[in-house]
């Protein structure tokens, strides 16, 4: 929410496909639910007839929505990428699954996002 109003306050239109739902609070995170991989796919396809300026990565809660957004980006070559992955809640929650680690999530992104 606070990226889609920071970009429009700068007169940009954030265009946001959810890869993960969050109970949380305004101190931590107490579950994530991953969003359907072919969920994610579904909504960017929809997208192809809005001229995408750039594109941000936050929360990839499992590998297959990591996958799914490494083809979504790999749609759209030339399209600047910002990944800010978040790997902990401001109250100290983890968010990636116990099974993957910040310094293995961290190499996903280099891998698969460049």
């Amino acid at each position: 929410m606070a990226d889609a109003e920071a970009i429009a306050a700068c007169g940009g239109w954030a265009l946001t496909i959810p890869t993960a739902m969050t109970v949380q609070n305004c101190r931590d995170v107490s579950a994530v639910h991953p969003v359907d991989a072919d969920l994610v796919k579904a909504m960017a396809v929809e997208l192809v007839d809005i001229e995408i300026a750039a594109i941000k990565i936050g929360l990839l809660a499992d590998m297959a929505t990591l996958d799914a957004v490494v083809e979504i980006v790999r749609q759209r070559p030339g399209v600047p990428v910002v990944a800010d992955p978040v790997l902990k809640a401001g109250g100290g929650a983890s968010y990636p699954p116990r099974r993957w680690s910040a310094p293995t999530g961290r190499a996903c992104y280099r891998l698969w996002i460049s």
